[in-house]
């Protein structure tokens, strides 16, 4: 019995560790056509390294102490077909009634009211979190389209609040055509309880409940 408390009481300084110790992230990412992602996340002492990159092939590896843990690349472009046949059976699925919505469903089945709500509340709190995770290094460029002008008005109008906290954010607006092309790159420290903090709030406020 004494063993057994002895393990859970050092896994949970484990993992209070883990939420307290400043994480550096270095996070690249394009848009135009097929997406392309590189990340590195590291704990301080290199007790934890990880990392990502991806275009078509997805590569991760893990490092504990310097010592490879975890590597592994995932042919990307072999699960395009799989992923068409999973949309077609969700959206099936979602018309039968079968599958609860996702959060992007959720927010595109919104009124343009609610949505309007929605941008609203969200120009009032993102830039509160964002002030809590702010990057110590950004650049980021945005192409930006949607069907409807009003909405994207709207959106410009969420993100105009964003280009206050971050110091290179560009966005150049499409009216007329569908577009989303990204280049950004984000370098910082965070903490883990930070983001949880953060992620709950919106999870459990009043404002955002319809969205999960």
């Amino acid at each position: 019995m004494k063993i057994v408390l002895i393990v859970i009481i050092i896994l949970l300084l484990l993992i209070a560790l883990l939420l307290l110790l400043p994480i550096h992230y270095d996070l690249k990412l394009k848009k135009d056509g097929e997406m392309e992602i590189e990340a590195d996340l590291k704990y301080p002492f290199d007790m934890i390294k990880f990392h990502l990159d991806y275009f078509l092939l997805l590569n991760c590896n893990l490092k504990l102490f310097g010592i490879k843990v975890f590597n592994k690349t995932i042919d990307m472009s072999a699960n395009k077909d799989k992923d068409k046949k999973q949309k077609k059976k969700n959206t099936k699925d979602n018309k039968d009634g079968k599958k609860k919505k996702g959060l992007v469903q959720n927010v595109l089945s919104l009124s343009i009211k609610e949505k309007l709500a929605l941008l609203s509340n969200l120009k009032k709190d993102i830039p509160i979190a964002l002030k809590q995770i702010k990057p110590k290094y950004d650049k980021i460029s945005v192409d930006l389209g949607l069907d409807n002008p009003f909405l994207l008005g709207a959106l410009l109008g969420l993100l105009s609040t964003i280009k206050l906290i971050l110091k290179d954010l560009k966005i150049y607006p499409h009216w007329t055509e569908k577009v989303f092309k990204i280049d950004m790159e984000l370098r910082s420290d965070i903490r883990l309880i930070t983001l949880l903090i953060i992620a709950l709030k919106f999870r459990f406020s009043k404002k955002y409940r319809e969205l999960f």
